[in-house]
Order: C-alpha cells, then structure tokens, then sequence
C-alpha cells in the first residue's frame, strides 16, 4: 500500500493538512475521509486494505467526466480522455459531448503535432482548494481562487458570529500561510 500514487489531499498526513494553513480545505477533507471511513467499515470484513480502497476512490474521483447536457449532467469514465492533463481556461477551448453517440472533443484551434492536448479540469471553473482535493495539485493565478476564498471566508465568518467578518478571517489566513 505504500506504493500507491494517490496524490490528493485525501493522502496528506495531519501536518501536511495543516501546513496548508487553509481551514476550508483541511475541514473538507477530513469530512470527506470520515465519509469515506464509514462507507470502508460497511464493506464485507477483508475485502480490501484502507490503502487501496482510499487509492481506488482517487482513481475514480481524479478521472471521471461529467458531461453536462440540456437537462442534466451524467458522470463517465472514457478510457484515454483521463490521460489529459489540464490546462487552465483560456488555453483553448474544448468541446466535450456526445453527438450521434459519440464521445467527441472539439477544440477551438488546431493542435500542433507534438503539442500536449488538455482540458480544462472542472470545465475551468474550480478553484484551487477543489483542485489539490481532487487532483493533487495547485494552478497559479486560477481566477476561481477568488470566488472560493471569499465564500469560505464569509461561511467561516458566519460560523464564529460575534461582528467577525470575511475580512478578518481571510487575514488570519494570509498570516497563517
């Protein structure tokens, strides 16, 4: 089990959580580890160790596709499309859909021989806290940061009362990083 490559943050130990000096994402994870616990200890005993059923729940939230069409949005696995890597927005667009009942990616350039073709994780409009959760790392200057963060900051504020606003919380934040 030690030798698994999960990399999101559902694998980083007590002090690599906390070294993030981001409440939202530790508290997130550690629901999300909780949930995932419990549904574990209801398997058949022996089925697998936690290690490769937490590596496994990786593999399947780190690769699956949702597809979202005029009335809902349907989740996929599609084998290779979860070979791409991502690209924030404004890289090029990308078409994901079905059309005739096939799976097709459309991009809004040509794509050079030997360019790296990518999509755009969470269709471009995730933060990073979804994206070190989910994926294991971090996009610098994603614009969705600022949306995140100040949502965070003003449930957090809520939490606490007492005339604590976002601001204040989000500069402890910034002192804690």
């Amino acid at each position: 089990p030690g030798s698994l490559p999960g990399e999101s943050a559902d694998f980083f130990g007590e002090a690599e959580l906390a070294a993030m000096g981001y409440p939202p994402v530790v508290e997130e994870t550690q629901k999300r580890l909780a949930m995932l616990r419990a549904t574990y200890d209801g398997l058949e005993d022996g089925l697998c160790e936690w290690e490769y059923f937490l590596w496994a729940v990786w593999v399947v939230v780190s690769r699956v596709l949702t597809i979202r069409t005029r009335t809902r949005a349907e989740k996929f696995l599609i084998p290779f499309v979860d070979m791409l890597n991502h690209a924030g927005p404004g890289t090029y667009q990308c078409d994901m859909g079905f059309k005739a009942g096939t799976f097709r990616i459309v991009t809004s350039r040509k794509i050079e021989v030997g360019e790296e073709a990518c999509i755009s994780y969470g269709g471009g409009v995730i933060g990073n806290s979804r994206l070190v959760q989910d994926y294991g790392f971090v996009e610098e200057g994603n614009a969705a940061d600022v949306r995140d963060v100040t949502a965070d900051a003003e449930k957090e504020a809520a939490k606490r009362g007492g005339g604590v606003g976002a601001k204040e919380v989000l500069a402890e934040w910034l002192e804690g990083a």
